[in-house]
């Protein structure tokens, strides 16, 4: 396996960047934005600041392997280990990862707290994918692995076109309905989106199986990866009880592209003939397409 060892960064690492300056990303595996890192920030990430040149000994690692749901490498996967997340969400850098041509990789970690994993995929030979990411905590000592089951990227295997102003509706898999209005959202490049599409995702390819103690009743992952509503939020329905019966509550969820946060962004309950959801909007309502995430309440 090809290893992206963490542990020769150097002061200057030169293409990390944050949420805040970059918005996104236009390639995957790399950022929009590009800054050169001072000494203070990358001493806290690759513990080099001890001044006398050596290299440090990672304080834990994480391994793992990133597949499609046919269980085969991708084709050109863009993963990036951003963190540490400070409390106010934004990580310090997204650190570009190598991946193996077997869909493995490897990270030296140098310092311990909350991270994310982050996973994009451009269209490749009229292959659509549903990115991913998800949040860690690493402490000293870990040795954190995703080979088994491993990371898998859900694949899309058809796109509405958007019209350029005006609500469009999508209508994606499982009842999902999702309004957005092209002129008035913006892909990770900072263009207008054109066109959006989605697929639920296999229980099996969750990282994980409830939320604050809240079971997952179903995932909906969206291609292209990380649409943000640019003003208000984008509309939603789910004309499907989700085999939910009537009256039962539930919590809907998206992901934060850029640090693998989940926010809430309705609540609601099964109606009458479980045939769909109640929902109302919570916060800013559903603001990112990246995956979104249906709990029982």
């Amino acid at each position: 396996m090809k290893r992206a060892l963490f542990a020769s960064l150097s002061l200057t690492f030169a293409f990390a960047c944050t949420p805040a300056e970059s918005g996104g990303d236009e390639d995957p595996g790399t950022s929009s934005g590009e800054t050169e890192t001072t000494a203070e920030t990358s001493d806290t990430l690759t513990g080099d600041g001890d001044g006398d040149g050596e290299p440090a000994e990672p304080i834990g690692t994480i391994d793992g392997i990133i597949l499609d749901t046919m269980g085969n490498p991708l084709p050109s996967p863009g993963l990036q280990f951003c963190g540490t997340i400070e409390e106010d969400g934004i990580p310090k850098l997204c650190i570009p990862v190598g991946v193996d041509d077997d869909g493995g990789f490897h990270i030296d970690a140098m310092t311990a707290g909350l991270w994310s994993l982050k996973l994009v995929h451009a269209d490749v030979d009229g292959r659509m994918f549903s990115g991913q990411a998800f949040q860690l905590t690493l402490n000293e000592g870990d040795a954190l692995d995703y080979s088994d089951p491993p990371i898998v990227l859900p694949e899309v295997t058809s796109v509405s076109a958007l019209e350029e102003s005006g609500e469009t509706a999508v209508s994606i898999e499982g009842g999902l309905t999702v309004m957005l209005d092209a002129s008035t959202a913006q892909m990770p490049d900072f263009s207008n989106p054109t066109e959006l599409g989605g697929v639920v995702v296999e229980p099996a390819y969750w990282p994980w199986m409830d939320v604050d103690g809240e079971a997952i009743v179903q995932v909906w992952g969206m291609s292209p990866f990380g649409i943000k509503a640019k003003e208000g939020a984008f509309d939603l329905v789910i004309e499907d009880g989700l085999g939910l019966d009537a009256g039962a509550a539930v919590n809907v969820y998206e992901i934060e592209k850029d640090n693998g946060a989940l926010h809430l962004i309705a609540t609601g309950a099964v109606n009458e003939d479980a045939s769909g959801l109640e929902l109302t909007a919570e916060d800013e309502g559903l603001h990112e397409l990246s995956w979104i995430i249906v709990t029982e309440g």
